[in-house]
């Protein structure tokens, strides 16, 4: 490859540099501060400022040298990275090899026309992508637009999904670090602050000394306050989400489906349908309540953003998000379940953790109030019922998840059916993505003819899918063990 056909990144590349030399503009700041504190003299300091303007041009320089030695060419083939001052470093990322191609127009970035491009295969670093550069926002746009068009085909008909505002809404708040945890902290923090306020001031005001006189003052408005930066948190978050996902669109084309989202930090994202690891149907307690399912689409490289999720279809009923998957991905087919829990024996096995976390819980708390600070029974018996609470939320998850857990399957995709945590997952996973299967028993299972599946998945690393508690021989049988 000829270096003239390389393209130097986009400058604002230099002040991207110069942020990972923080570290040397140190030296200036702590030579500055201990001139100041010991002479108290800007005379003292401007004598010795030369020092600083050098260790500041070094940094300039570095970042500077940096960038000149960043080139890039996007290629037929793949696109080509050189970079390195002293360690060259030459790249060559396949096209055939890109699950994801992704670039984000920050509202810093827009003004002078440039996009943040990242890149990612299922052969990279699990934390981070393959490749990300700034380049300019006309040779973004020419890569995607020539990207899509590889991916197309004259026959095929585009499909655009574009989800309602008022699912928007939804998924941003339900997406906003957990509404439930939030309504749970924030009534922990506010009632318990009342509580207090009461049991001091009734209570232990007049016989308690200077520091219990200092809690009955202080304590309560901190405990309100901390609810208030709680609730003040997620109406952020739900803002974010809000912005983030406001515009979103999915389109298919013949082989790849394009994301774009973002209101003020715009954002696109090309996926190759033959990359895409699995779809993930989810619901919460809340979500379930409300008829609505989120669609995640894993594929690598899609949602390794902390500020996206790797959404498909944001919020909709079980029947639009049918409807919308044989819009974009027919491919995709959920199927029934046909190995399951049968018994109603052995919801046992998956109620028993939350079961037991929650009694444990609301036990301790009952024996501290009525032995130990009887006078503090009030707050403590509170505080006990709030703690249980999310063990309630996570043993109706368990209980919806006995319910409805299994395994379907139909010529190239397997359907799981289980939860993790607090969420119930539809999982969709193609065959050839499915490293191994492994059928499991731990003793008590022998004796009651149960076994657990678990399905090992490849992405850009392992993943496990494990559905309870199923009858081993209708498993064995559904494997062809």
């Amino acid at each position: 490859m000829r270096r003239e056909q390389f393209h130097h990144t986009h400058p604002i590349t230099i002040a991207k540099n110069l942020s990972r030399l923080l570290y040397f503009l140190i030296i200036p700041l702590a030579r500055g501060l201990f001139v100041a504190v010991s002479s108290g003299s800007i005379y003292r300091w401007l004598q010795g400022a030369y020092f600083d303007i050098g260790i500041l041009l070094i940094a300039v320089t570095i970042a500077v040298a940096r960038w000149y030695e960043q080139r890039y060419h996007i290629g037929e083939n793949g696109i080509y990275i050189t970079q390195g001052i002293v360690r060259k470093k030459s790249q060559f990322i396949g096209n055939s090899q890109l699950a994801t191609i992704i670039t984000r127009a920050s509202i810093f970035l827009r003004p002078i026309l440039a996009v943040h491009l990242i890149g990612d295969t299922n052969a990279g670093k699990v934390g981070s992508s393959d490749f990300n550069i700034y380049i300019s926002k006309k040779e973004a746009d020419k890569l995607f637009d020539h990207r899509i068009e590889h991916y197309s085909s004259g026959d095929y008909l585009k499909k655009t999904y574009r989800p309602r505002s008022l699912y928007i809404t939804a998924f941003s708040a339900l997406l906003s670090n957990s509404l439930a945890g939030v309504i749970i902290a924030a009534t922990l923090f506010s009632q318990a602050s009342n509580l207090v306020n009461e049991e001091i001031q009734n209570r232990l005001l007049d016989t308690l000394s200077t520091f219990m006189q200092f809690i009955a003052l202080y304590i309560p408005p901190l405990l309100s306050g901390i609810a208030l930066v709680i609730i003040g948190g997620f109406g952020v978050a739900f803002i974010q989400n809000l912005l983030q996902y406001m515009l979103f669109t999915s389109t298919r084309t013949k082989d790849a489906i394009t994301i774009n989202n973002g209101l003020i930090s715009k954002r696109r994202h090309l996926m190759r349908v033959d990359k895409i690891n699995y779809l993930d149907i989810r619901q919460s307690i809340l979500s379930k309540i409300f008829g609505l399912n989120i669609t995640f689409v894993h594929c690598t490289g899609y949602g390794k953003d902390s500020k996206t999720s790797p959404v498909l279809i944001p919020a909709a009923t079980s029947f639009q998000t049918k409807a919308s998957l044989r819009l974009l991905l027919p491919e995709f087919k959920q199927q029934q379940r046909e190995v399951y829990p049968k018994e109603l024996s052995r919801i046992m096995a998956y109620i028993w953790q939350p079961l037991t976390i929650m009694s444990v819980t609301y036990l301790s708390a009952w024996i501290l109030a009525r032995y130990f600070l009887p006078t503090w029974s009030e707050l403590i018996s509170f505080i006990g019922l709030m703690l249980s609470i999310p063990f309630i939320w996570m043993l109706l998850i368990k209980i919806f998840d006995f319910a409805t857990t299994g395994i379907g399957k139909n010529k190239n995709y397997y359907t799981l059916y289980y939860s993790s945590a607090f969420y119930l997952h539809t999982i969709i996973l193609p065959k050839d993505k499915v490293t191994h299967i492994v059928i499991q028993q731990h003793p008590l299972q022998k004796r009651s003819g149960a076994c657990d599946i678990v399905v090992y998945s490849f992405a850009e690393n392992h993943q496990r899918h494990i559905i309870k508690s199923v009858p081993v021989k209708e498993a064995e049988a559904f494997l062809k063990m």
